[in-house]
């Protein structure tokens, strides 16, 4: 199991200790490389965090986190506790959250990261949505995005929250679980020359959630292409937004092209 405890100059710290009950499967991660890019694969909770606290605690100039749900858990108390700290160092930090995918957590824990300097913005709350002509339109458009952009080195991006689902680990209690409850996330560590797509797909988010003018992407970019290379790896924003069907357009060119096989992971199919 993963302890946080706090250190003389208040940064947060993860210790491992062996878990009372052994879990159904390893929590493991896999490394593989990817045109000229370094990506670990995530498909469990806890890993993850700690690669995440590491990688923030160990940032220079930015840390850029956005996701649908933050919860006030110990998963989530770990990286807060790592962003505040970087945010007191000075870095430029800032958080972007889905207002309805984390209303359950408590505003004071948001509140907290502010006083440390952090930059908070809550994606469409009930009060934006109130003040706006399209009521339930802006109420139903919300943010799933997943993304932690660190200095220029490392990108996180994929389909885990942050929030500490490993109490459900076990065979047993897998099996008690109601169908609903039950999934299964994968998240991915980049590190290689595209992580600026990501970063640059924060930016345009963090700019659209304050009301800021957004560049238009180029028609190149919205043209679902091949690269030349065997080997590529695309990134393409998605929303939130009205037009629906940019990722059925880019799903469909890209299948069409394929010539031996399709791996589609996805946490969603509507």
């Amino acid at each position: 199991m993963v302890q946080r405890s706090r250190n003389p100059e208040g940064t947060v710290e993860l210790t491992t200790q062996p878990s009372a009950r052994a879990p159904a499967e390893p929590a493991e991660t896999h490394q593989i490389c990817v045109a000229g890019h370094e990506l670990t694969i995530f498909t469990e909770a806890l890993p993850l965090v700690e690669s995440m606290v590491a990688d923030i605690l160990a940032a220079q100039h930015r840390v850029w986190l956005e996701c649908y749900i933050f919860v006030n858990d110990r998963a989530g108390e770990a990286i807060a506790g790592a962003i505040a700290e970087r945010a007191r160092a000075g870095l430029d930090v800032r958080v972007l959250y889905d207002a309805v995918g984390s209303q359950t957590t408590p505003a004071s824990f948001f509140a907290a990261m502010q006083q440390a300097g952090v930059q908070v913005h809550a994606y469409h709350t009930l009060l934006d949505a109130l003040r706006h002509p399209s009521f339930l339109q802006r109420l139903n458009r919300r943010d799933h995005r997943k993304l932690l952009v660190v200095d220029d080195r490392a990108a996180y991006f994929g389909g885990m929250n942050i929030v500490d689902n490993s109490a459900a680990r076990t065979a047993e209690q897998i099996r008690d679980l109601p169908r609903s409850a039950g999934w299964r996330d994968v998240h991915v560590r980049l590190s290689g020359p595209q992580q600026a797509d990501v970063a640059e797909s924060f930016e345009r988010s963090w700019r659209r959630a304050h009301g800021l003018r957004v560049r238009r992407r180029p028609r190149a970019y919205r043209r679902a292409r091949r690269a030349a290379s065997d080997v590529s790896i695309r990134f393409f924003d998605s929303g939130p937004g009205l037009k629906h069907s940019r990722a059925a357009r880019v799903f469909l060119s890209l299948i069409r092209r394929a010539r031996s096989s399709i791996v589609l992971s996805m946490a969603y199919f509507l």
